[in-house]
């Protein structure tokens, strides 16, 4: 059997006169020896088959499908802003200024001490007065002396602010004390006493304020009498 290589990559009409040239023209050409036999006819039916075939176009290789790549989509990151911050503004030291000499200090004012405290006013001295209750420790009539009956005797004077006055008298013959009221008005050194319906006026004298003196002019002579305050 002769085989006929076909290239397929050859063009069809070059391909079917390759094969053509093969085939018998007018007589039997003799396609296969076989041990000088002639081919029976099923040897040329497949020969024909195989040259069919052989003129046939083979159906191109099966191409896959062309799917163009999905676009990759990346996300793009918007690019980060970056804010410069302002740089602070570093002002300038100042020059420090110079420390004031300290001024002196006003003289201190001289502390005058204290004056003392007032001394208590003293309580004015009252003018002597009568007013009181006097006891008599002495009566004489003129230069002599007092009677001896005085010895035995106690009396007593008490002036009043109002005005009134009351003579006491006890002694030892007495049973009780007698006693006499009556007024009496003082006027430049004078005391005008009235008792008894009898008025008797005598000078006084203030010795102090404890000592009391009365001198009654009686039938000529002068009777005095010195009293203490009781």
């Amino acid at each position: 059997m002769r085989k006929v290589t076909v290239n397929m990559k050859e063009p069809l009409d070059r391909r079917q006169d390759r094969i053509t040239s093969h085939l018998p023209t007018g007589r039997h050409r003799e396609i296969t020896r076989l041990g000088g036999a002639v081919p029976s006819m099923s040897t040329i039916a497949i020969a024909w088959v195989g040259l069919a075939l052989a003129c046939t176009r083979s159906s191109p290789p099966a191409i896959p499908e062309f799917n163009p790549p999905k676009p990759v989509v990346t996300e793009e990151t918007p690019p980060e802003v970056v804010v410069e911050k302002p740089k602070p503004v570093v002002e300038e030291a100042k020059p420090k200024p110079k420390p004031e000499a300290p001024k002196p200090e006003p003289p201190k004012p001289v502390e005058k001490p204290a004056p003392p405290p007032p001394k208590p006013a003293e309580p004015e001295k009252k003018a002597p007065t009568i007013i009181g209750t006097w006891r008599v420790t002495e009566m004489k009539m003129g230069d002599g002396p007092s009677p001896p009956e005085f010895e035995q005797m106690q009396m007593t004077f008490t002036f009043t602010e109002d005005g009134k006055m009351k003579m006491s008298m006890s002694a030892a013959q007495m049973p009780q004390a007698q006693e006499k009221e009556g007024t009496y008005t003082l006027s430049d050194g004078k005391i005008t006493i009235t008792m008894d319906n009898e008025t008797k006026t005598a000078s006084y004298t203030l010795e102090g304020d404890n000592k009391l003196t009365l001198e009654i002019e009686e039938h000529g002579q002068t009777m005095r009498f010195v009293m203490t305050r009781v």
